[in-house]
């Protein structure tokens, strides 16, 4: 952003790269490399509280791999610990929760556990972390468990385009990674506009509500 808290247009094409369709045909790359989104974990009601926030081995050991390909190493030491206390059961660690928790799966209860790093588990998972087998994760997150929903573009009554996308429910969480040029002269503002913990929107749908995020810096 500029000093007036607005994004010019030389920040936008430098970072994300110029739009061929209103920038006179042009195709200047950003540069920075935003990277997929992966997710993190996904809330899922229970029977004793309103949601948690279900992730699994898999998706913490992709992590993990993700961090060391792209140079930062072991930064969350505490999720290698974290995942030799799981016994592949559905665990949930709500310290003032001595009952199993129902989550909405058939036949899936959480079974207390405890582990001494939690707060680290919370910066990344969000509140109530539930851990659960991967085959487990899989099923939360199929077809049958996110609502699939069918959209048409319609132009004069007639449809130019029909296509299908996939809901996320609120709170869950996803990772990336941003690659910026050394020594950039936009990077410390970028940084301190991402710490602001400010809500965007992504994607196409803000006039129905859909893609608004919060973005943060991970310590």
């Amino acid at each position: 952003c500029d000093a007036s808290g607005v994004a010019s247009k030389a920040n936008i094409i430098h970072i994300f790269g110029s739009d061929p369709n209103s920038d006179n045909n042009s195709n200047a790359p950003g540069k920075y490399r935003f990277f997929p989104a992966q997710l993190l974990s996904v809330p899922v009601r229970t029977n004793l509280l309103p949601y948690v926030n279900v992730t699994c081995k898999k998706v913490i050991e992709e992590f993990q791999a993700n961090l060391k390909n792209f140079g930062l190493g072991d930064k969350y030491p505490a999720l290698t610990e974290w995942l030799k206390t799981h016994t592949g059961e559905a665990t949930h660690y709500e310290a003032n929760l001595d009952n199993n928790l129902k989550v909405e799966i058939t036949d899936l209860d959480a079974k207390k556990g405890s582990f001494g790093q939690m707060a680290v588990i919370k910066e990344l998972f969000g509140e109530h972390p539930v851990l659960v087998s991967n085959e487990r994760f899989k099923e939360l997150t199929n077809d049958n468990h996110l609502p699939v929903i069918s959209r048409n573009y319609l132009e004069n009554g007639v449809s130019k385009n029909l296509w299908y996308e996939q809901v996320l429910p609120r709170q869950s969480r996803f990772y990336f990674i941003v690659l910026v040029p050394d020594k950039d002269a936009y990077s410390t503002d970028f940084s301190q506009d991402i710490a602001g913990n400010q809500l965007v929107q992504i994607g196409g749908n803000a006039s129905i509500g859909y893609g608004f995020s919060q973005i943060s810096k991970l310590t």
